[in-house]
């Protein structure tokens, strides 16, 4: 691999084109250099050049890359780009660009450097494949115009290109191939020069921002077409990761509460709850709740104030649904609408029950849930009509592959997305090495401008079991280990728990503490904590020490709640409290209104 500048180059995710280019890169030695978006003054044109990738290479020289990714047609030295069906004139030919871009870098050098090897012009056209005979006229002759193909094969292709497409060999023969090669010093004194004019790095922030606008402004028009068709009926929606089903379950509430109609929202992890209470703030008619504090709150209407007492697993899972379907004739309380979100972490019977509190058994009522996401071991629904949501609207595709080899049986298509090393970093790691490789992973992030509100470290089991502290320091920030973290003034800190506190949340960047022992590695463990990341993961691979099996180490129940009001008021919070919880949802507050058309999508069977 070469040396980058910088050092990790970065491109947004929209960047196609370059990013295909930077992985071919990828093969040149270590000795070479590569310049990634490197700014150079033209004094001709009074304006900055810049340059999508210069390679400086001992054997090559120096070899100026511009990138075209996409469609292109051309006739002569008119070039257009292609885009739908639709053709749009570029302002500046490739050919009069490398050519414009050697001539500023060259002018440059010449008064800082002894000698300026042979610059090679390179375009990069990684989305085609070029026809039999192209010509690009004789500023850009043929072997200086790598396709896709071309690229797979780097070195050869690179060479073909330097020596103007003579054998290599017989190229190497001839005196003029000595203009090209560059001297360990030469390369040095180049790469003094050229480092101050490199652009300020982008920040990983603004690159994770531009890639959420990206996937937001695609997502937008389909969400908008489901929601406005699932507050119609009875629909059971199975959804993968990234299709954006809680995303949907909000515009669902929003549309219907715009309607005048009172509507129920549940669902089973507390801190998802919450964040929906502040997302759906000051709508009239929206209830949100976690499906136990629902069933205590009606149960102390009726004056039963159950209390969790002994065993919790028992009185959340039993004792408390029981009563509440014991006394269900006597709860007044109804609703025009109810959707339940996560579904899959409810057990079946628990369901049936709570939808007979429509107001009318026609009124709407919509689950939401992606089965493979089950850490309860809790059973299927089968209500309503049953659709298959296999989108991915709201995660890096690079991540949904990962997702995916978590748990290849989960149902879903394979996306043929290759995984790329950039997105999903799998790091090797060890019982005894785990805490000073998240340090080292934590330090990375935040010398990358990351803010640390924006990263979830994910473990298997309790944070304590292994030692862990809430406000202890990791790495550049301390832990956030708060079980209830939005109520908690923690700004600076990084979220720590388990895969089952943060279900249905997600974050920009996610690192997995993986176990060390296989059995406790689950792969609906793994696949859920994956799923949780929108754009970046870090797998810390066989890391945590096994966990001695006790009575605490059964499935996370609820925590004992003290029987909240239904109604959340976010107006109460410190403003670092409203982002957090704000920021773990990642969904515009107003998507704006959206027609009423016809559902699409393919029906699942039963």
């Amino acid at each position: 691999m070469p040396i980058y500048h910088p050092d990790p180059p970065r491109f947004a995710v929209e960047l196609e084109g370059e990013r295909a280019v930077l992985r071919a890169l990828s093969a040149l030695p270590s000795d070479a250099h590569v310049f990634c978006n490197l700014s150079i003054l033209d004094p001709a044109a009074n304006r900055d050049r810049e340059i999508d990738f210069l390679v400086l290479h001992r054997e090559l020289g120096i070899l100026i890359v511009e990138v075209k990714g996409g469609r292109l047609g051309w006739e002569g030295n008119v070039w257009s780009r292609i885009y739908r069906g639709q053709t749009q004139a570029m302002k500046e030919a490739p050919g009069a660009q490398l050519l414009a871009q050697e001539y500023a870098l060259r002018r440059f050098l010449k008064d800082q450097c002894d000698f300026i090897p042979e610059t090679t012009r390179i375009l990069a056209l990684p989305h085609m494949d070029l026809p039999e005979g192209a010509q690009f006229g004789s500023d850009l002759p043929t072997c200086r115009v790598l396709d896709q193909t071309k690229l797979k094969g780097l070195t050869p292709a690179l060479r073909l290109a330097v020596s103007g497409g003579e054998v290599w060999e017989t190229f190497l023969a001839n005196r003029r191939s000595r203009q090209c090669e560059i001297r360990e010093s030469s390369i040095a004194a180049i790469v003094a020069e050229l480092t101050p004019t490199l652009l300020p790095p982008i920040s990983l922030e603004e690159i994770l921002d531009g890639e959420g606008r990206v996937l937001d402004e695609a997502a937008r028009p389909i969400l908008q077409h489901l929601a406005s068709n699932f507050g119609k009926g009875h629909f059971h929606v199975l959804g993968a990761p990234g299709s954006g089903k809680s995303l949907i379950a909000r515009m669902v509430a929003k549309d219907l509460a715009s309607q005048g109609k009172k509507v129920l929202v549940l669902a089973f992890n507390r801190a998802l709850t919450y964040a929906m209470q502040t997302e759906m703030h000051g709508l009239d008619g929206v209830d949100v709740a976690t499906f136990h504090d629902f069933l205590i709150v009606q149960l102390n209407d009726l004056g039963l104030n159950p209390v969790p007492t002994g065993n919790l697993h028992q009185f959340f899972n039993t004792t408390l649904p029981e009563l509440f379907l014991e006394h269900l004739d006597r709860i007044e309380n109804r609703w025009d609408a109810i959707i339940i979100d996560e579904a899959q972490d409810l057990a079946a019977e628990w369901l049936p029950p709570v939808l007979r509190l429509l107001r009318n058994p026609e009124d709407p009522f919509l689950l939401l849930e992606d089965p493979s996401q089950n850490l309860y071991n809790r059973g299927r629904h089968n209500l309503g009509t049953t659709w298959r949501l296999d989108l991915n609207l709201r995660q890096n595709p690079s991540l949904r592959r990962a997702v995916w080899n978590a748990m290849p049986d989960c149902g879903w298509e394979r996306p043929e997305v290759p995984i790329d090393p950039g997105i999903v970093k799998s790091r090797k790691s060890s019982p005894d090495t785990w805490k000073r490789d998240l340090e080292a992973e934590l330090t990375l992030l935040a010398n990358e401008g990351m803010d640390p509100s924006r990263i979830l470290v994910l473990l298997p089991h309790r944070p304590d079991r292994f030692g862990l502290k809430d406000g202890q320091m990791m790495g550049p920030w301390r832990l956030n280990m708060e079980k209830d973290w939005w109520e908690a003034d923690h700004a600076g800190r990084v979220r720590l728990n388990t895969v089952h506190a943060f279900k249905g949340l997600e974050a920009d960047v996610v690192i997995y503490v993986a176990p060390q022992v296989k059995a406790e590695d689950l792969p609906s463990l793994r696949y859920t904590a994956l799923s949780r990341a929108r754009h970046r993961v870090v797998i810390l691979e066989k890391a945590l020490p096994a966990v001695l099996r006790t009575e605490e180490a059964k499935p996370a129940t609820p925590p004992t709640p003290a029987p909240p009001p239904v109604r959340f008021n976010p107006g109460a919070l410190m403003a670092p409290q409203r982002t957090a919880i704000l920021g773990a949802l990642k969904a515009a507050n107003e998507w704006g209104s959206h027609p009423k058309e016809e559902i699409v999508g393919e029906k699942a069977t039963n």
